[in-house]
């Protein structure tokens, strides 16, 4: 999504299959300091920001945070999600939210 400069509030849903969260990344305008949480109602959450645990890393104009998560079976499920950009430049958020099957092995 693109978003304005300065701070912004944005929520959405995301409809996932069963399976386990593979990847939560978060990639920002460099120097944006933003917040994504996602919840299953009374089930489960999962959380990536600029400025928490995620490990973030500078590729060209942007911020590529990825926040490790544990491989616990969710149920297929709508994801409600809400994205807070406490400040920063304008431009495109990404967020990768992938759940599916662990890789065997």
């Amino acid at each position: 999504m693109h978003l304005g400069p300065g701070s912004r509030r944005v929520r959405f849903l995301m409809s996932e299959p069963a399976g386990v969260i593979l990847l939560l990344r978060l990639t920002v305008p460099r120097g944006s300091r933003v917040n994504v949480t996602g919840r299953i109602p009374h089930l489960a959450g999962a959380a990536v920001s600029t400025d928490g645990m995620a490990k973030c890393r500078r590729r060209g104009a942007v911020d590529v945070c990825t926040q490790p998560e544990e491989w616990c079976p969710m149920p297929a499920a709508a994801w409600r999600f809400v994205l807070r950009k406490l400040a920063g430049p304008p431009g495109w958020i990404r967020i990768d939210f992938v759940i599916g099957s662990p890789p065997s092995g």
